[in-house]
């Protein structure tokens, strides 16, 4: 069932890109396992590729792994960092935005809240410094209830956070 689930995504995946469609993929621990080889028809049609730390590290390895995540396609890549934030790079720069310290009730949910906020301000205001503070604030309000899903924040929730509540973002050019 799971080749014929993957094979269902390189189809959808095939149909988006040829229209022109950007697609977005959060990475399982399954799927980073076996390794890029096994995914290059699936990541070279991604724009934005989140996953976490151990995937990406099962997926390519620990050194360069921005060069090599994009060398296998995506234009976006985020690496979630569990408290320590996340790390993203769009080919050119290199963003090191850090989490603020949260008494976590749960962290079911954190990376999943955290990939669709950053897509979702990717896709409505189209600048990485404040898709991650989107995401990473989505991230620490979901940490904070019992459930992958509570505590996932609207846009008006969003926008009102963002005005009290600071997430520093770190960017420099890629080497």
């Amino acid at each position: 069932a799971v080749d014929e689930t993957f094979r269902t995504e390189i189809k959808i995946a095939d149909f988006a890109f040829r229209k022109g469609i950007k697609i977005a993929c959060n990475l399982s621990y399954y799927l980073a396992k076996k390794g890029g080889n096994f995914l290059k028809d699936l990541l070279k049609k991604v724009y934005f590729l989140v996953l976490n730390e151990e995937e990406a590290e099962l997926l390519v390895g620990g050194k360069n792994i921005f060069e090599k995540l994009h060398s296998l396609g995506p234009k976006i890549v985020c690496v979630t960092r569990e408290a320590k934030g996340s790390w993203i790079s769009d080919g050119k720069n290199f963003y090191d935005v850090k989490a603020h310290k949260i008494n976590a009730v749960e962290e079911t949910g954190a990376g999943d809240a955290f990939a669709s906020g950053f897509v979702f301000g990717m896709v409505k205001l189209r600048n990485v410094e404040t898709a991650a503070k989107i995401g990473t604030l989505n991230a620490e309000s979901v940490i904070q209830k019992v459930g992958a899903k509570n505590g996932l924040l609207s846009y008006n929730e969003i926008t009102n956070l963002m005005k009290i509540k600071h997430v520093e973002v770190n960017k420099k050019l890629l080497n």
